[in-house]
């Protein structure tokens, strides 16, 4: 099989992120500014050497017209200022490697700044709801944020596969074991199966433990060719494939089975792509 267009032509040469907080005490500008700086301090690049940028957000972090204008670059030849959440990051570092093996620009920093725990709570009553079409028939009804809407999700994956609370539980204990072993992570005391199933609901069939901790920081991530990355500091991580697939809303009554994703239908293209396929 001959080898994509795409594999290995990009690759991410530097990574940053500000320290992870419950009260960052800045902007989310400044906390973009600080991971990018430090990711570019990491590549051996300057902010000269910049000409596309990429972000996402939920209406609550700096847009990338701000940033290009704080980092002094004015004729940016890519950028992307997605809508989404944390699912949203790996697409934006897709489409910086795109640019860059399309020859659109040559060096792209990717990034996230978010004050989500000191400022805007993610679905929190204290902020407007997002500008999307669905929140219409959801907000009346108390159906807003994302753990109600995954609650519905894992309802289902445990009627239709007989998934348990200690098959959930198993997947946070597993998670904290990982953050154990992070220095940068917040939550780092051990987590059994006791405290797991111990902790209060958030919404059922949800616990403490199922989701994710909101936290102040911000991480950036430089991506050029793979031709470049050769004469820079780090060893580069080559991006070998990126994917996107249409799929389904959380609100949709298309979705035969709501515990499967786009992801499952993009991922058959993506190994394709990558030349690899499931471990």
């Amino acid at each position: 099989m001959s080898s994509h267009p795409f594999r290995d032509r990009a690759a991410i040469v530097g990574v940053g992120a500000t320290p992870y907080t419950k009260n960052s005490g800045v902007s989310t500008l400044t906390l973009a500014l600080r991971a990018i700086t430090s990711a570019l301090d990491d590549a051996g690049l300057t902010l000269a050497d910049v000409d596309g940028l990429a972000s996402h957000r939920v209406g609550d972090s700096a847009p990338v017209s701000i940033v290009a204008e704080a980092i002094g670059q004015q004729d940016l030849h890519f950028f992307l200022d997605q809508f989404g959440g944390g699912s949203t990051s790996h697409a934006i570092v897709g489409a910086a490697a795109n640019a860059v093996v399309a020859g659109h620009a040559d060096c792209v920093v990717c990034w996230r700044a978010v004050n989500a725990r000191s400022e805007f709570r993610m679905g929190g009553t204290d902020r407007p709801p997002p500008d999307q079409l669905e929140f219409q028939y959801q907000v009346p009804y108390g159906y807003a944020t994302p753990p109600q809407q995954f609650a519905m999700v894992a309802r289902e994956y445990m009627e239709n596969h007989g998934a348990t609370a200690e098959d959930f539980g198993a997947v946070a204990i597993a998670q904290r074991w990982y953050a154990q072993r992070n220095e940068r992570a917040l939550m780092r005391e051990p987590l059994t199966m006791t405290d797991y199933l111990a902790s209060r609901w958030i919404v059922e069939p949800l616990r403490l433990f199922d989701c994710c901790l909101e936290t102040d920081a911000a991480v950036a991530v430089v991506v050029t060719s793979t031709e470049r990355a050769r004469d820079l500091r780090p060893t580069p991580v080559t991006i070998s494939g990126a994917m996107w697939g249409s799929g389904h809303t959380l609100f949709s009554n298309r979705r035969p089975d709501l515990g499967v994703s786009g992801a499952a239908a993009a991922s058959t293209r993506l190994w394709a792509q990558a030349g690899l396929g499931p471990v």
